[in-house]
């Protein structure tokens, strides 16, 4: 009877731990496409900015150039890809892969994205490292200010950024 008495008890924290919830990796407001932009007046281009958050837990930041005022990318000039984790107040970047643009197209707008070259030289601020950062998401979940200094880790950004969420 000892026995039947553990195994019941057993079986039922086991119940008990399978169907617990399963713990957020995400704010749900922070996935889509984010942007920072401004003109650059030495090469006339609009610099952008951006973070792409998807539902997988993966992200892409980016920095792009466009024409003034409009929503397409003419060029990059760096990209990351990695995953991501995040809290109300917090954000993870594990990048795991980096892009620069080929030899001839370094100077804005960049290249297009089938000219970027994934990088295999080390840099600590690539694969393997882990970048934490402060974030405030609005309450109406269309902007987020990414702040300055990392928690952990040694990646961008270098000053406080506002994102204005795009799509």
């Amino acid at each position: 009877m000892k026995n039947f008495h553990s195994f019941f008890i057993g079986f039922i924290l086991i119940l008990f731990s399978v169907c617990q919830e399963k713990e957020e990796l995400f704010t749900p407001e922070l996935i889509g496409t984010w942007e920072k932009t401004g003109f650059d007046p030495t090469n006339g281009y609009e610099g952008v900015l951006s973070y792409n958050f998807k539902t997988d837990g993966t992200y892409t930041w980016s920095i792009s150039y466009r024409e003034p005022g409009a929503t397409e990318n003419l060029g990059y000039q760096l990209i990351w890809k990695g995953n991501f984790r995040s809290t109300e107040n917090q954000l993870t970047l594990m990048p795991q892969e980096i892009f620069y643009p080929a030899e001839n197209f370094r100077t804005p707008p960049g290249a297009k994205m089938e000219d970027m070259v994934k990088s295999q030289e080390y840099n600590p601020d690539s694969p393997g490292s882990v970048n934490i950062y402060r974030i405030n998401i609005s309450n109406d979940a269309t902007e987020f200010l990414l702040y300055a200094q990392p928690v952990a880790g040694n990646g961008p950004p270098s000053d406080d950024i506002l994102f204005v969420k795009v799509k």
